[in-house]
């Protein structure tokens, strides 16, 4: 979101709201002894297009997952998602296993699942694909009936 600044209205407004006239007003029950004495040493203000390159040079510094081996494992390393991958993964009838109990809202849940079958039959040439497994529990089950 970009930076929108106030207007002196605002400001205004909102001093009125919490029931003081001035920033004076505002910060007089912080003592003395808290209180900023010296001026802050802030550099010259910057555009926008400056301070970016700025912060794009600072954080050069850091190592990234690019520049550096992967030694976690588990599936965590370097590969690419295509963006019609994360596309589709945005869409409702993916967000869960789970098919309503409306007729019209499961069509695309049941879409997406026959879909699914009907590939994934093809693949591996059998005749019979189970369409998902709502969880971890129920996949244990599920592999342990098959293997007997």
């Amino acid at each position: 979101m970009r930076y929108i600044p106030i207007t002196e209205e605002q400001k205004k407004e909102m001093l009125k709201e919490i029931g003081v006239s001035s920033f004076k007003d505002l910060i007089k029950s912080v003592p003395q002894s808290l209180r900023l004495k010296e001026k802050l040493s802030i550099p010259e203000a910057m555009s926008e297009s400056e301070l970016e390159d700025k912060i794009y040079h600072i954080a050069n510094n850091n190592a990234d997952f690019y520049s550096m081996k992967p030694l976690i494992g588990a599936g965590a390393y370097r590969h690419f998602i295509p963006e019609a991958v994360k596309f589709l993964l945005q869409r409702e009838e993916f967000w869960t296993c789970y098919t309503p109990y409306q007729p019209e809202l499961s069509q695309g849940t049941l879409q997406s699942i026959f879909e699914y079958q009907s590939y994934i039959s093809r693949l591996t040439k059998m005749e019979v694909v189970i369409p998902s497994i709502y969880d971890g529990a129920s996949a244990t089950a599920e592999a342990v009936l098959m293997s007997l």
